[in-house]
């Protein structure tokens, strides 16, 4: 699947966050990230780094949270983060 493809799915598909890999990302400008969130800008999206998971220098305004993903417990937890973040601010705005 192309990045294009991958974005044309997750756009015609309700999907409540995007998980991408680090390890198939093209660091100098994040092509899927950039799309998702331009489209979508409430759309969490969850970076897995196999490095390390509480780096953020270096990474652009589209990612909004990483993981190790070595690690699926903290995979878990940092996606429940971003979906909670996520319905707080949605019935924030409905409430305001």
């Amino acid at each position: 699947m192309t990045a294009d493809q991958g974005v044309a799915v997750c756009m015609s598909t309700h999907i409540a966050a995007a998980v991408l890999d680090a390890a198939f990302m093209r660091e100098a400008d994040w092509p899927v990230a950039k799309s998702l969130k331009l489209i979508r800008p409430s759309l969490p999206i969850l970076l897995l780094d196999g490095r390390d998971a509480t780096r953020r220098d270096g990474l652009p305004v589209w990612i909004d949270a990483v993981a190790t993903k070595e690690s699926p417990e903290d995979v878990l937890a940092r996606l429940k983060e971003l979906l909670a973040r996520g319905s707080a601010a949605g019935a924030g705005s409905a409430l305001g």
